[in-house]
């Protein structure tokens, strides 16, 4: 487009060549969704969010942990069931 080299290309930056991100992506032979962010970026955003943890200032628990606590939790519903049907 104008020879520059970007990280990010900004929905600004495109309109100021006349473009939209999916007129940009058809333009240049990308797929529909694809993000216009460099590899790079990207994996320095993940890093920089996993050393966050913000799930555990949320509470949230994801990946085995929370697998398993899926699980305990569902057969834990499963007991409550059965000891109300028998009473």
């Amino acid at each position: 487009m104008c020879g520059k080299t970007f990280k990010l290309i900004t929905a600004k930056h495109l309109a100021t060549h006349g473009l939209t991100k999916e007129e940009y992506l058809e333009k240049y032979g990308y797929k529909k969704g694809t993000a216009l962010v460099s590899k790079s970026l990207r994996k320095a955003r993940k890093r920089k969010m996993q050393e966050m943890k913000l799930w555990e200032r949320r509470g949230i628990k994801v990946g085995r942990e929370a697998v398993a606590n899926s699980e305990s939790v569902k057969s834990k519903k499963e007991i409550t069931k059965k000891r109300k049907t028998q009473k």
